[in-house]
This record gives C-alpha cells, structure tokens and sequence, in this order.
C-alpha cells in the first residue's frame, strides 16, 4: 500500500514539473515588451509599459537576448545610428520597432554599422535625410515591413543616396511605400550596395 502512494506521489511529482517546465518555456518563448512615449519623462529605469521611455535610443540599451518587441507610440522620434553601438558584445537578439500609432522616425547621425542585432521596423514612417543603414555581421540583419522610407520629408527621392550597405548579414525590405515626389534619383549611388 505505501508502495503505491509512493508511486502516485512520484507521478504527480514529475506531471507538476512536466507542466511546470511547459509553462516556463511558453513564458521564455513570449517576447520581451518594452515601451516608448514622446512625452514621457522617465530616461533611465524606463522601458516598462507604466513607465516608457521618453526617447527611442533609450530603450535599446534595456533589450534582453532573444526577442524583444519594442512599441511606439504617436511622435516624431530621432534615432542616432550610433544608438545600436552598444550591440557589439551582445549575442544578436531580436529586436522589432513597431508602431502603435502614428509614427516617424528619423534617423541620424554618425554612421554607424548594425552588428551582433536582429533589427526590424514595422508600420513607420522612416526619414533617412542624406544617411543610409550599414550591416557589417554575418548573423545581424536589418528589416523593413510595411514601412513608408522618404529622404527630406519626400522632396528628394529615396535613391539619391544609397539606402543600406550591407558587407556582410541581411536586409529585408517587405511592402515598402518609398516616397519621392515623383524626385529624379542619383544614377550613381545604388539603392542597395551589397559587398561580397
């Protein structure tokens, strides 16, 4: 008799971790949400969705590995390409830009190249000015999906200077709305520069 309750004992032991490990590997799978909003004033211990960040190149320094899904909300946001920097030491997580609501990015200087990050735009409005993306890591991508790319609020055209240079990794670029204003484009400069 105490050899079977031993035995159910046991059994219901090893279900409950069972379960217990599902659970836990749902929970590891889901992404990691953070936050941002124009008119926030947390800069530092910000990210959360009570307390979002106020800027965009804020919130990449709170990005966990494996996947991270960073919302945006309504605004105008600067993002500094020496922002993704701090990816050097990292081992490439998944980090997807997406906008809540009406949103433009634009991107700024210095130059700097996308490494050790899987870096995806959704839903946005991105103003590229006279800059253009660089992936330079066998394993880092960039991705655009369902995005509007302009150069100058539109009034120059997209290709008057070359969109990414990839050296090495990936660019996916899916459902792009490119607005030019009809803007003759550079003959010179490739939209895309992939180096072999």
């Amino acid at each position: 008799m105490s050899l079977e309750i031993l035995l159910v004992f046991v059994t219901i032991s090893i279900s409950f971790q069972l379960e217990s490990n599902q659970k836990s590997e749902q929970i590891y799978n889901e992404p990691f949400n953070l936050y941002v909003k124009q008119n926030s004033e947390y800069i530092y211990n910000c990210g959360q969705q009570a307390r979002p960040c106020s800027k965009l190149e804020y919130v990449f320094s709170h990005i966990k590995d494996g996947e991270n899904l960073i919302h945006v909300y309504k605004g105008i946001y600067e993002l500094p390409l020496s922002t993704f920097e701090i990816f050097i030491d990292d081992q490439y997580p998944n980090a997807e830009v997406v906008a809540e609501e009406e949103v433009q990015i634009n991107i700024t200087s210095p130059i700097y190249s996308i490494c050790k990050i899987r870096l995806a735009f959704s839903f946005i409005r991105v103003e590229l000015g006279e800059l253009y993306f660089t992936v330079d890591d066998d394993e880092s991508s960039l991705k655009f999906s369902k995005c509007n790319l302009l150069r100058d609020d539109g009034n120059t055209a997209i290709n008057a200077y070359s969109l990414a240079i990839i050296n090495r990794g990936s660019l996916i670029l899916e459902n792009l709305d490119v607005d030019g204003a009809l803007k003759s484009g550079s003959t010179a400069p490739l939209l895309l520069n992939v180096n072999e």
